[in-house]
């Protein structure tokens, strides 16, 4: 791994959880000391997202009812 880049990405795992990790190199005057990794759990705000979207395309269309 390439020290001074950052990194921002997505693991989904097998058991459906999905987070999201944030890497980013830590400096001391000048001088490389390592790598700050940051994992924040994304599922419930990615499941949210996914029924917001299906509500919007849901919405859409219009519905016909007939008595």
């Amino acid at each position: 791994m390439q020290q001074h880049l950052e990194i921002h990405d997505t693991i989904q795992l097998k058991d459906g959880r999905i987070f999201e990790r944030h890497s980013q190199p830590q400096w001391l005057e000048e001088k490389y000391v390592g790598r700050l990794w940051m994992f924040s759990c994304i599922a419930k705000s990615r499941l949210a997202n996914n029924l917001l979207e299906s509500s919007i395309n849901y919405c859409k269309y219009p519905i016909v009812v007939n008595f």
